[in-house]
């Protein structure tokens, strides 16, 4: 009997810690579906307010650097972002948060030199970051074209 009892007791232990675990367990997978649906729903939304033209460059852009869903949504937002700004003085809004954007990919040039290079630079803006990233940061020319691109993409 005394076996049996420690037997029933040790089933009993173990249910009652097991349900709390699995029901946390449960409800977890449910918020992060339920996340994971939210950011579906914001990226389809900011997705289909591209034009063709934008889709057709955020999907090379996406296959190229093969983007993580979470970097597509940041992306998007980005443009949304720079999209709703206000018109004055846009260019050097927009060499600014290009600026940053790259600065956060670099890490080690200062918003100010990037942004003081890009200013100085005769080109078109898109040539003057790969450029920037080329000689001044030591990124391969594809990788500094495919980021130049991506920071285009958001700014305009």
């Amino acid at each position: 009997m005394n076996t049996q009892f420690k037997i029933l007791s040790a089933v009993l232990s173990a249910s009652l810690l097991i349900t709390p675990i699995y029901a946390l367990t449960h409800n977890y997978k449910n918020v992060v579906r339920a996340a994971e649906l939210s950011n579906n729903d914001e990226f389809q939304r900011l997705y289909n307010r591209l034009n063709y033209n934008k889709k057709i460059e955020f999907n090379k852009l996406k296959k190229e650097l093969k983007l993580t869903k979470k970097q597509q949504l940041e992306i998007l937002k980005d443009k949304e972002i720079m999209d709703n700004q206000p018109t004055d003085r846009w260019k050097l809004a927009v060499i600014k948060k290009i600026a940053k954007w790259i600065s956060l990919k670099v890490g080690e040039k200062s918003v100010a030199e990037i942004t003081d290079y890009l200013l100085e630079w005769e080109d078109d803006l898109q040539t003057g970051i790969e450029n920037f990233l080329v000689e001044y940061c030591g990124f391969s020319r594809g990788s500094a074209h495919w980021t130049a691109k991506t920071a285009m993409f958001i700014a305009f």
